[in-house]
């Protein structure tokens, strides 16, 4: 078994908490990528400590990307102290789905049912839960395939309707087109992904890791955000925790057979680094005309499965 970090240590405990205050409260200026380098148990002191129950829905989506980079599940219990009960608010609702995106990411299969249940009857019934369809359905899409989405479905559909019977106004009309094209156009790919999370949840390492490779490089119909994440991380998991040579073998496949001629120069350029970082960040090596690749693309994106940190060749 390789010894795969999951970050590089380089912050004192003092500048990592410095760093973590920036990412968590400071908004638009905290930037949009998780800060890699922190001591990981800093990373746990740090949220139990700042982050309270009443925090903003934007500090428990960043407190989430968090912990699902640096793999705490320490902090769940803290974190379901937001979980009251109720969501009389807009912003409870949404603080209260980032939870249990953080219980989907890193609980137990019985923490992810209960959160399922909350996600059914507490937060689904909220008069303002439309207004958070997409994160609700990201929460249900984390906990997979525990629960299902199909009372927030039902939901929708209740309120297209409804909606449907009030178009005598011209803000009837448009109300309705609004709701009725989430339902047309964003639930059957939310769904999808569900789909795809609960049927690879539930198969073996040889059984996914090819799909997997697929969405994190976003050659999947149902790569997002969400789901490069989690197969990021699942991927990630199995390196760590068996032999990880398939999971090189599986990008550097992917990596070879990035031909700008097919798939387009920029296209390649995007597989081409992914990939590449992603065998470094799991300590394995780029054979000569891999390294020569990477350095045409130039230095790209940094992905998930990236530490920042530069690359000697």
């Amino acid at each position: 078994m390789a010894y795969i970090p999951i970050t590089t240590v380089r912050y004192t405990r003092k500048a990592g908490r410095d760093v973590l205050e920036t990412f968590l409260f400071g908004g638009r200026y905290g930037g949009v990528r998780v800060p890699r380098g922190v001591p990981p148990e800093v990373v746990s002191e740090f949220i139990i400590e700042r982050v309270q129950p009443d925090s903003p829905p934007d500090v428990y989506s960043r407190v989430a990307a968090t912990v699902r980079f640096y793999e705490r599940p320490d902090v769940l219990p803290h974190l379901r102290l937001a979980l009251t009960g109720a969501a009389a608010s807009l912003d409870d609702v949404l603080r209260s789905a980032f939870v249990i995106e953080s219980i989907g990411d890193l609980g137990t299969a019985d923490e992810a049912a209960h959160a399922a249940a909350y996600v059914d009857g507490v937060l689904v019934p909220q008069p303002l839960a439309l207004n958070a369809f997409s994160v609700l359905f990201e929460a249900l899409i984390a906990v997979a395939p525990a629960g299902s989405p199909q009372r927030l479905i039902d939901r929708l559909a209740a309120a297209v309707r409804q909606a449907a019977q009030n178009q005598g106004t011209e803000r009837g009309i448009q109300d309705y087109q609004r709701i009725a094209s989430v339902q047309r156009n964003d639930q059957p790919r939310y769904r999808n992904r569900w789909e795809a999370k609960s049927r690879l949840a539930k198969q073996t390492p040889d059984e996914r890791r090819a799909e997997l490779v697929k969405i994190y490089l976003r050659e999947s119909a149902v790569s997002d955000t969400q789901l490069e994440d989690w197969a990021a991380r699942m991927l990630r998991a199995e390196a760590m925790q068996a032999d990880p040579q398939p999971v090189y073998t599986a990008f550097a496949q992917a990596l070879d057979a990035a031909d700008p001629n097919k798939i387009g120069p920029q296209r390649a350029r995007f597989e081409i680094v992914r990939a590449a970082q992603a065998i470094l960040y799991l300590q394995g090596k780029l054979t000569g005309r891999q390294e020569d690749l990477l350095e045409k693309a130039g230095p790209g994106a940094a992905n998930f499965l990236w530490d920042d940190l530069p690359h000697a060749g």
